[in-house]
């Protein structure tokens, strides 16, 4: 039997407050350069940053840091849904196990 205490343990130096929701389909109203409007379940807060994922045309995951600048509800039958504005920078490229960046194309 191991000793469990001498299992390597994560350490996390400071607290830090997160919150973690995740939106499965969003409907992408525009998108131009750097900024888009997209209506959303969820509503979200100016400042709240969030990561946006996207297929692309060759079937590629495109990943996006997205800073929510306007938030309005949209109050219309069947469900209360939202207009959210994003501000976006590209993500940083994940890497593979190996370490090489895996590669991503732009969107519109």
């Amino acid at each position: 039997m191991t000793d469990r205490r001498l299992n390597p343990r994560s350490v996390f130096l400071a607290p830090a407050s997160a919150q973690l929701r995740m939106t499965v389909d969003a409907e992408i109203e525009s998108w131009r350069g750097t900024h888009a409007v997209v209506i959303s379940s969820c509503a979200s807060t100016c400042g709240d940053e969030l990561l946006v994922q996207v297929m692309a045309d060759n079937n590629d995951v495109v990943s996006w840091a997205a800073t929510v600048v306007a938030c309005e509800p949209i109050i219309a039958p069947p469900a209360v849904r939202y207009r959210v504005s994003l501000s976006l920078t590209p993500a940083q490229s994940p890497a593979h196990a190996d370490g090489v960046a895996i590669t991503s194309t732009s969107v519109p």
